[in-house]
């Protein structure tokens, strides 16, 4: 095929206007294919997927629509709860309000047998075993499964494991509800008197009694918050924060994800969480919800990410920061938290997102405004001193020294 040409004929001769050419005629073409070694035009990057607190903490379901049937146990507690204080009211209708336990033993054992007598006269004991048996029945059924015995002895030690945890669900119940009878006089006073929401009198409560060091009841004081709403993710936050300041980090990082699982847009909660895993040196984690507390559309899917390469989308990327920056907070309260995730990708070696986001948190700390408008990010920081020292004093605040002597 060397010595063919398409303009010229066998003699050499080239084809004259009238003349056409063979391979025109035949209507001959060429496929080529070729195969490069790189490509022409350089694949994009793949932004890199910053993990949602949902990948840790999911979501709490809602509740049913329709609440679903107790369980047996709680059933068995809430009974002897009410029967506690049926007792009682009855003992005060006997013998009055007791101002204090008698101090000889026979009057003790006399005012028992009394209060046994009438029990079993007015047939109190009688309603509050029947009220007792249909839960007991349901335990049997559903923590059990028993229903048949092949011999008296699997009988007597079925009774003997029933009866065990029977006392013990007893005992729980009992030390819980005396735990809550055992708030001061004067706080219960306050409670029923004020005019104040009882979560924000609980709250005062719990202030005064840490400011005194009295940890466990400003604990209590906290309990009984939650227990009137469970499903706040503002009291799970204040406990946690409390929690933290008395030196329990176990129980404040429970709380916190309480928190987060009730409400993972909950601002406070993501940084101080995220500042806690900071301090654990649990990078993963703590950039998941740092970031979150400065763009909330993380936790529903935040679509695309900071790529680790040097592109103009990745400066490009500065506009986006700086409008869901306006969650944090005002001014220096934003600078806080991004100063803190730009600590964060300086620890992992990540220089441009890191110059990306110390340079917006310097702008919130140096103009103390919510919103800023969009600018590249300059090739080199100023001091990063005054900024990382307002961010430790916060984290000093928090009772975080270790993370704020690292800052």
């Amino acid at each position: 095929s060397s010595g063919i040409n398409a303009e010229y004929g066998e003699d050499g001769r080239p084809f004259t206007a009238s003349q056409a050419s063979p391979y025109e005629l035949s209507h001959t073409y060429i496929v080529v294919t070729l195969s490069l070694a790189k490509p022409l035009v350089p694949k994009a990057p793949t932004p890199r997927r910053i993990p949602k607190p949902s990948d840790y903490i999911p979501k709490r379901p809602p509740l049913p629509r329709f609440l679903h049937m107790r369980e047996a146990s709680e059933e068995f507690s809430a009974q002897i709860q009410a029967i506690v204080k049926d007792l009682a009211e009855e003992y005060k209708k006997l013998f009055g309000v007791p101002t204090k336990e008698p101090s000889d033993s026979k009057e003790r054992d006399e005012r028992r047998r009394q209060f046994l007598f009438e029990l079993n006269t007015n047939g109190k004991y009688y309603s509050f075993k029947e009220k007792l048996k249909w839960s007991i029945v349901r335990i049997v059924k559903e923590k059990f499964h028993k229903t048949n015995f092949s011999s008296k002895n699997e009988l007597d030690l079925f009774l003997t494991d029933l009866y065990v945890y029977l006392v013990d669900q007893m005992h729980t119940t009992l030390t819980r509800t005396l735990e809550r009878e055992s708030l001061p006089v004067l706080s219960k006073t306050i409670l029923s008197n004020t005019s104040m929401s009882p979560l924000l009198v609980l709250k005062r409560f719990a202030e005064e009694a840490e400011m005194v060091f009295n940890f466990p009841l400003a604990s209590k004081y906290h309990q009984e918050r939650i227990l009137k709403n469970r499903n706040d993710p503002n009291l799970w936050y204040d406990f946690g924060s409390f929690a933290l300041r008395s030196g329990d980090s176990a129980k404040a990082e429970e709380c916190f994800r309480e928190s987060v699982s009730l409400d993972p847009t909950h601002v406070a909660t993501l940084t101080i969480y995220g500042a806690l895993l900071l301090d654990k040196n649990d990078l993963e984690k703590a950039e998941a919800f740092l970031f979150a507390a400065v763009d909330p559309s993380s936790i529903s899917g935040w679509k695309g990410g900071i790529p680790q390469s040097k592109s103009k989308r990745v400066l490009n990327s500065v506009s986006s920061f700086s409008m869901m920056s306006h969650t944090v907070g005002k001014g220096r309260e934003k600078s806080v938290v991004l100063g803190l995730l730009g600590y964060l990708y300086n620890l992992q070696e990540r220089e441009e997102e890191s110059l990306l986001i110390y340079t917006q948190a310097l702008r919130h700390f140096t103009t103390d405004q919510e919103f800023l408008p969009a600018v590249p990010p300059p090739s080199t920081l100023p001091s990063l001193a005054p900024l990382h020292f307002h961010i430790a004093k916060s984290l000093l605040d928090l009772f975080l020294p270790s993370l704020a002597e690292k800052i």
